[in-house]
């Protein structure tokens, strides 16, 4: 719950029928071919050749193939990272056995510079780097090509000047570079190499990783709205055939839509990135081995409760009595000393409690550099902000993205980040879609909605509905308190793994906003309003 938080009713659908607000919801939406819409076909696949260099990418990865040469897969340590290089590595499994891995440690991205190149690249004949681009140190590329290595960059980070200048030498081929859907991530350009190839060579190898590409495009956030249809095909496709082992041992029994990568296997694939288990990560998604698959998902989860126990230590016992001092500013910062893979974990904490931008930061073992996390709510771009100050280099996603500042800057950086926020107020303000009463929330409204939300995300969040002024529920706890239902009637009003009981006053009318799902128990069928956001009044 945040008082901090407006809920902006976008319809106040009590008056109308089922059907109505369906058809209303999603003209609110702008969806005017809802056919097209929720079902796209492969007339949304944009051209392989708009990518550019995919072709020299195809011969080079075929040649090597032919000459029984050497492929080394280099992937970044995210879940579009993992995703992208289990993609490339199952796919060339098909036609060699001669392929080595590389992933970084902890959270690092791009090739480390530290790396010994001649013992790195020995035997190597083609390099493939997945979703780890290096925009920093650009001139190592041509370090590698000096070892007479063929290089391939599949990526979707803009890149430098420098880069673009040299990416025919570097064989980069990137969503980013005049491509129609810059939303496409690094597993979403590694599928579409993949599937060049597979047309080129009259083969469907690419069809059985398609789940894999739409777990790299939902874990990283990319767009999945009207202006990113092609993401929305890969999805709509994977929804329909998961092959991956490592997929159906996370999903389970559930389905398998963007719900489930968001809140099931990102979490697994980041928390375990976090303990630097990132060869494990990626394992988890190249390994045939099902008894070698349980262990990895068990301990995965093992390293999500851990983790969560250090940040609710640190958030607890170091960041609250700095916070404390920061109420009143537009952006707040913590440093911590320990633990520095959970900034990012920490700085969303901070910035969604508190509803402005955050920073969690540590400072460098030779003191020279405060580096860490950004996370924002409020503003469209705070990345853009950090860069401005000049003195700062921020690189990630407009919201969410790693921070570097020199320690001698830190103060003069911070002072023009909170004067460039001088004019924003921090309220958040969250569009729910349609306002229902209870006895409205019917099987019909929820199997429509769970099927516009099984592509949801960024550009195209789900179907949020509100629910208010409910006097008669009823208040418990399920699973011996690690989760809260209020229930009214037929439906239940569910809030995840809640915390905050010091907060659960029922008294008065009681009023929420989520999404709509069915629970089956036996023969029954119960409604369900997954909780975002409640009150008391």
């Amino acid at each position: 719950m945040m008082n901090n938080k407006q809920w902006n009713i976008l319809l106040d659908g009590r008056n109308l029928s089922s059907i109505e607000i369906f058809y209303a919801v999603l003209k609110n939406r702008g969806i005017t071919d809802i056919e097209e819409f929720l079902h796209p076909t492969d007339r949304f696949l944009i051209p392989y050749e708009q990518l550019s260099n995919i072709n020299k990418a195809k011969d080079i990865i075929l040649d090597t193939i032919n000459n029984n040469g050497k492929f080394l897969i280099y992937g970044d340590v995210d879940t579009d990272g993992c995703t992208a290089t289990a993609i490339m590595y199952r796919y060339l499994k098909h036609y060699t056995d001669k392929i080595d891995l590389f992933i970084n440690t902890g959270k690092a991205h791009g090739i480390d510079d530290s790396l010994y190149l001649p013992t790195f690249l020995s035997g190597i004949n083609t390099l493939i780097v997945l979703d780890s681009l290096n925009n920093d140190d650009p001139q190592i590329y041509d370090q590698i090509l000096s070892y007479g290595v063929n290089l391939i960059i599949l990526d979707h980070h803009v890149p430098t000047e420098y880069i673009l200048k040299n990416n025919e030498k570097y064989c980069l081929v990137s969503s980013a570079v005049n491509y129609s859907n810059p939303a496409l991530s690094g597993a979403g350009v590694a599928w579409k190499v993949i599937s060049y190839i597979d047309k080129c060579t009259n083969k469907n190898f690419s069809d059985e990783l398609i789940d894999l590409a739409a777990t790299g495009i939902i874990g990283d956030v990319c767009d999945v709205g009207k202006s990113s249809m092609e993401n929305r095909y890969i999805c709509y496709q994977a929804f329909k055939q998961m092959h991956n082992p490592g997929i159906k041992e996370i999903i389970g029994k559930y389905t398998f839509n963007s719900t489930a990568i968001a809140f099931s296997i990102a979490p697994l694939v980041n928390s375990a990135n976090r303990f630097n288990k990132n060869y494990d990560a990626v394992e988890l998604f190249i390994s045939d081995d099902t008894d070698k698959i349980k262990r990895i998902v068990e301990d995965f989860k093992q390293c999500k409760e851990h983790q969560k126990e250090l940040t609710d230590e640190l958030y607890n016992n170091v960041l609250a009595k700095q916070i404390e001092n920061q109420k009143d500013r537009k952006c707040i910062y913590c440093m911590i000393n320990s633990d520095k893979n959970l900034s990012g974990l920490l700085a969303t904490k901070i910035s969604t409690e508190f509803c402005r931008p955050a920073m969690v930061l540590s400072l460098s073992d030779d003191k020279k550099f405060y580096s860490g996390s950004m996370r924002a709510v409020g503003i469209d771009d705070f990345r853009k902000i950090i860069n401005d100050s000049g003195n700062a280099i921020c690189s990630g996603h407009e919201k969410s993205a790693g921070v570097t500042i020199p320690a001698n800057k830190f103060f003069e950086v911070y002072d023009y980040i909170e004067n460039a926020l001088q004019s924003v107020e921090f309220i958040q303000k969250v569009d729910v879609d349609v306002r229902l009463s209870v006895p409205q929330i019917s099987s019909y409204l929820v199997n429509n909605f769970k099927e516009v939300n099984n592509i949801s995300g960024n550009g195209f969040p789900p179907i949020l509905v509100a629910v208010e002024n409910i006097d008669n529920y009823d208040v418990t706890q399920l699973s011996r308190g690690k989760h809260l239902c209020v229930k009214s009637d037929d439906v239940s009003f569910i809030k995840w793994n809640f915390t905050d009981w010091d907060d659960v006053k029922p008294i008065g009318e009681f009023s929420a906003i989520g999404t709509l799902e069915e629970s089956y128990f036996g023969k029954k069928i119960t409604q369900q309003l997954i909780i975002n956001d409640f009150k008391f009044n």
